[in-house]
């Protein structure tokens, strides 16, 4: 230390300082020149085993959604200051059934529309404004599953209860 500095430097001799980084092989952002991890490391959907989508929503005025959202798996999206569109990427279960819904919660809700898209830019769900919603993934298809039954739905994957054995 200086006389009269106000402050004091550490110096290390004959050891070498730790370089920050993520430390960790599987993540996206491994940096082999880490030496401490800092904590920064980020991976991918697949490492995760779930899907990559892409929520996009869009404002045809500019100015943002204005206090609405979109409502992903229970995560809520939305377009923040002046823009007239806005992409979030995602990590989901696909094999799952995920509900958006669109929330009018705000003003200018005529304005707004979104799309979410899977890897390859498929469009797996889209909505206007206020109502607009739905599911996407894997969902359940209700009704009678009995090959047996008059009513039998072959489309059905989840049985409703409501079969009806056929009169002989």
């Amino acid at each position: 230390l200086l006389s009269g500095s106000a402050g004091s430097d550490q110096v290390s001799i004959g050891a070498s300082c730790a370089v920050l980084g993520c430390t960790d092989p599987l993540a996206t952002n491994y940096d082999p020149l880490a030496t401490q991890d800092d904590g920064s490391c980020t991976y991918s959907c697949a490492s995760q085993g779930l899907d990559d989508i892409t929520i996009n929503l869009y404002d045809s005025y500019g100015d943002g959604w204005n206090g609405n959202t979109l409502t992903v798996d229970g995560i809520d999206y939305t377009i923040a200051g002046f823009a007239a569109s806005e992409s979030f990427a995602v990590c989901v279960d696909l094999s799952t059934c995920i509900t958006a819904t669109y929330n009018n919660t705000g003003s200018w809700a005529s304005e707004n529309s979104w799309d979410i898209t899977d890897a390859s830019g498929a469009v797996l769900l889209s909505g206007g404004n206020i109502g607009s919603g739905g599911n996407f993934g894997t969902c359940a298809v209700y009704g009678c599953t009995d090959s047996t039954a008059i009513n039998y739905n072959p489309a059905a994957t989840a049985d409703d209860g409501s079969c009806i054995a056929p009169i002989y």
